[in-house]
């Protein structure tokens, strides 16, 4: 399960109401912000590229309008943001989570290493 940091009592918590303390469930600290920069860079590949189908899904669409993506001038690392407060990108973000943690998967079997960030709840 990867998630944002910010809520991992509550999942912690929500797991072990729904599910008993449970063993065998795993909890990765995604990185937040411009740590997700090659992410978003892989995401627009695949989709320049079409090779990302949301076969029209109204809530990807919906989350796609409230979100830019902005680039430090410095660091060139991107992050991505709300059009607006009230703005909803949760599930645009979780999937930038997934694929940073896809990456991070990839690049760690590449160079022979073991899973760091991963913790047993």
């Amino acid at each position: 399960v990867c998630i944002d940091r910010a809520k991992t009592d509550t999942l912690r918590s929500s797991l072990i109401h729904h599910y008993g303390d449970y063993d065998g469930v795993f909890i990765r600290m995604t990185k937040q912000g411009e740590w997700l920069s090659s992410a978003i860079d892989e995401l627009e590949n695949w989709v320049v590229n079409q090779e990302i189908q949301h076969d029209g899904n109204e809530i990807m669409r919906w989350q796609c309008d409230n979100l830019s993506v902005k680039e430090s001038l410095t660091s060139k690392r991107k992050k991505t943001q709300k059009r607006n407060e009230k703005a909803r990108i949760d599930g645009f973000d979780a999937l930038l989570n997934c694929i940073y943690e896809y990456l991070e998967d990839e690049r760690k079997k590449q160079e022979g290493l073991s899973d760091l960030y991963t913790m047993e709840i």
